[in-house]
C-alpha cells in the first residue's frame, strides 16, 4: 500500500512538472518577440544574401514589432556566421539567413564546429537562386551539348572562371566536365564582378552563375546563356533550356538562401517566425525588388525546408565526392 501511494504521489510530482514546463514554454512563445530579433548574413553587405535579408528585415519588422537588425559575420565559407547561430540562445531572437552553401559544407568540410542537421532549426526558405551556364560571344557553341563537342574537339582551349572550390559556380561545372568528359581550365576569382571583367578581357570564356548577376550583360548581348542549371526551366526566361534537357542531370543542383535558429527553440516560435517570413516575401514590393535581381522568392513550411535541406546535402555530397573538391583556403 505504502509502495502504491508513493508511486501515485511521484506521478503525480512528475506529472505538475511537466505540466509546468509546457505551461512556461508556452507563455514564453506567447512572449516572443521580446525583444530586437538579430539576422545573421554570412557575407559582406551588398553580397546576395545581404540583399535579400534586408529586403525581408525591412518587412519583417513591420510584422513582428520589433526592430530587426543585419549583422554581417563574413568568411569561413558561412561557417562563422553558422556556428555564432547554433549557439545562440535558443529563443527564436537570433536568425540565420544562409545559402546552400550551408549544405554543401556538411561534405566538404573536414570538420565542423557544430551539426548541421542536429544543432539548427530549419524556418523558411527564402529564394531560389537561379544559376545558369554563360559564354562569351566569341564561343562557338549555343547550348551544352555544342559548347561539350567544342571542348573535346579543343581540349584544354576553354577556361572557366569560379570563387572558390568550394562554391556552387565550380562545383556544378566540373560536375558538367566530368558527365560531358571534357577538360576545361578552371580560373579562380575573388567575386562575380571579377569573373564577369575577366570573361570581358578576354581571360575566360565561360562561367556558371547567377542570373540576377549576369541580367544585364544577357540582355545587352555581351553574355549568352547556354542553359539554366535548375530541374526546371526559369519563369522570366522560359526560352531557355535546363541542364537536364540537354541530357546534363548532373548539374542540375538548387540554389537557395533559408533562414534559420538554434535547434532547440521551441516549435510554436520557429512556427510564428515561419509565418512572418512567409507574409514579408509575400509583400508585393519585395517580390519586385527581389524579382529584378533575378532571385525567385519561395514559400516554405518548416517541414518542406527540412526536407530540401536534407536532400541538397545529399546531392552536394554526391557532387563533392565525384569532383574531388576540397574547402577553398
Amino acid at each position: 500500500m505504502r509502495i502504491d501511494c508513493m508511486t501515485r504521489r511521484l506521478a503525480g510530482l512528475g506529472g505538475a512538472l511537466l505540466l509546468s514546463g509546457l505551461v512556461s514554454g508556452a507563455s514564453f512563445a506567447q512572449s516572443f518577440p521580446s525583444k530586437p530579433l538579430r539576422v545573421l548574413v554570412p557575407y559582406a553587405a551588398g553580397g546576395g544574401v545581404d540583399i535579400v535579408a534586408r529586403a525581408v528585415s525591412h518587412k519583417l519588422q513591420e510584422l513582428i514589432g520589433q526592430p530587426v537588425i543585419v549583422d554581417n559575420r563574413s568568411g569561413g565559407n558561412e561557417i562563422i556566421a553558422s556556428e555564432i547561430a547554433a549557439r545562440a540562445a535558443p529563443d527564436g531572437h537570433t536568425l540565420l539567413f544562409a545559402s546552400s552553401t550551408i549544405a554543401i559544407n556538411v561534405s566538404l568540410a573536414t570538420k565542423l564546429p557544430y551539426d548541421t542537421e542536429r544543432d539548427f532549426a530549419p524556418v523558411a526558405k527564402l529564394v531560389d537562386v537561379p544559376f545558369a551556364m554563360f559564354a562569351v560571344p566569341v564561343v562557338a557553341a549555343t547550348s551544352l551539348r555544342e559548347l561539350a563537342a567544342l571542348a573535346k574537339a579543343q581540349p584544354g582551349k576553354l577556361n572557366y572562371g569560379h570563387l572558390g572550390t568550394s562554391s556552387p559556380h565550380y562545383l556544378m561545372m566540373e560536375a558538367f566536365k566530368r558527365q560531358a568528359g571534357v577538360d576545361i581550365a578552371a580560373i579562380p576569382y575573388k567575386g562575380v564582378a571579377p569573373v564577369i571583367a575577366g570573361m570581358f578581357g578576354g581571360e575566360i570564356q565561360l562561367t556558371i552563375a547567377g542570373i540576377g548577376t549576369a541580367m544585364p550583360h544577357l540582355k545587352a548581348g555581351k553574355l549568352k546563356l547556354l542553359a539554366v542549371t535548375s530541374d526546371k526551366r526559369i519563369g522570366s526566361l522560359p526560352d531557355y533550356p535546363t541542364a537536364v534537357e540537354a541530357g546534363f542531370s548532373d548539374v542540375a543542383t538548387s540554389v537557395w538562401y533559408g533562414a534559420f535558429t538554434a535547434a532547440a527553440t521551441p516549435s510554436d516560435i520557429v512556427t510564428r517566425l515561419n509565418a512572418a517570413l512567409r507574409k514579408s516575401l509575400s509583400d508585393p514590393d519585395v517580390i519586385q525588388r527581389l524579382g529584378a535581381l533575378g532571385f525567385e522568392t519561395a514559400s516554405t513550411t518548416t517541414d518542406e525546408f527540412s526536407r530540401v535541406l536534407r536532400a541538397d546535402i545529399a546531392a552536394w555530397t554526391k557532387i563533392v565526392k565525384a569532383t574531388g573538391a576540397t574547402m577553398a583556403q
